[in-house]
């Protein structure tokens, strides 16, 4: 990564984070990948996370319905329903079809 902008290599971590989080089988796996996508997020800047605030909840949904609560899943249905609203309800279609091939949900 290193022709790659030092602003950018988070949210690819981001990214990359998330995916492995999807392919991995076993549970812990993902757990600990889906915690790691909501760290990198916490250390984003602001204009970062509005560019990755939908891995975001990706990452944060999976954990939220595996009953892995902290402060930051609990935070995590405010800001859904936040998401949600300036969507008016719509989600993109990527989120449907990742959440329709992984064991994704969304309340």
């Amino acid at each position: 990564m290193q022709s790659i902008a030092s602003h950018e290599k988070s949210i690819i971590e981001l990214i990359q984070l998330l995916i492995k989080g999807i392919m991995v089988n076993k549970i812990d796996g993902k757990k600990t990948a889906f915690e790691e996508v909501l760290h990198t997020y916490s250390m984003l800047s602001i204009s970062q996370k509005q560019q990755t605030e939908e891995y975001w909840h990706c990452a944060a949904a999976w954990l939220y319905f595996n009953d892995i609560r902290s402060e930051k899943i609990e935070l995590w249905l405010v800001k859904w329903q936040k998401f949600k609203n300036q969507r008016l309800g719509k989600m993109p279609k990527w989120m449907l079809d990742l959440a329709g091939k992984s064991e994704i949900s969304w309340p």
